[in-house]
C-alpha cells in the first residue's frame, strides 16, 4: 500500500492533474504532502489558519514577499461543470435513462431504483437542481458492466459536450 501510494497512485494522479490544469489555466487543489510541512503546519496554532477571517493564512504569509499583493489575496472562485445543462442533451439524457432503468441497474439491488428514477423524472422536470449523483450512479453502473459483467468497451458511448 505505501509503494502504490509513494510511487505510483499519487505522483501519477499529481502529475496528471497539474498537466490538465495547467493547460486549461485552472488552478486545481492538490494536497501538500511532503509529511515534514504537513507535520509542521500541524503544529501550529489553531489561530493561525485563519488570520483576520482569511483562509490560507500561513500560505500567503509565507509568500508575502514573493508574490504580487492581487494574486496572494486573490479570492477563491469556484468553476463548475456544466453537467446538468449536459444531462439533459438528448443524446446524454437516452444514455442515462439506459442506465438508470436497465434491468442490470435494478438487478444490483443496491439502491432504491423507484427513488432514483423519481429523482432522476424531477431533475428533467427541473424540480431538481442537482444532478451529482446521476453521474456517480452511471459511473458505478459502467463500472460493474465492465469489472463484473465483463461487458466490452467498444460498445461505449462517445459523447461531445458543450461548455456553455
Amino acid at each position: 500500500m505505501i509503494d502504490f501510494t509513494e510511487s505510483s497512485k499519487v505522483p501519477r494522479n499529481n502529475r496528471l492533474k497539474d498537466r490538465v490544469s495547467m493547460a486549461f489555466s485552472v488552478e486545481l487543489r492538490l494536497p501538500f504532502l511532503d509529511h515534514e510541512l504537513a507535520e509542521s503546519a500541524l503544529s501550529l496554532p489553531g489561530e493561525t489558519y485563519f488570520l483576520n477571517g482569511h483562509s490560507k493564512s500561513i500560505l500567503r504569509e509565507t509568500v508575502k514577499n514573493l508574490i504580487p499583493e492581487k494574486i496572494r489575496k486573490f479570492k477563491k472562485m469556484s468553476i463548475q461543470t456544466p453537467q446538468n445543462i449536459w444531462f439533459k442533451e438528448e443524446k446524454v439524457k437516452n444514455y442515462v435513462q439506459e442506465i438508470i432503468f436497465s434491468d442490470s441497474f435494478k438487478s444490483r439491488n443496491i439502491f432504491n431504483i423507484k427513488k432514483i428514477q423519481k429523482l432522476w423524472e424531477n431533475f428533467q422536470a427541473k424540480e431538481t437542481k442537482t444532478s451529482f449523483f446521476f453521474w456517480q450512479l452511471v459511473n458505478m453502473e459502467e463500472w460493474f458492466r465492465i469489472f463484473i459483467d465483463n461487458n466490452n468497451l467498444s460498445k461505449k458511448n462517445k459523447f461531445r459536450f458543450n461548455y456553455k
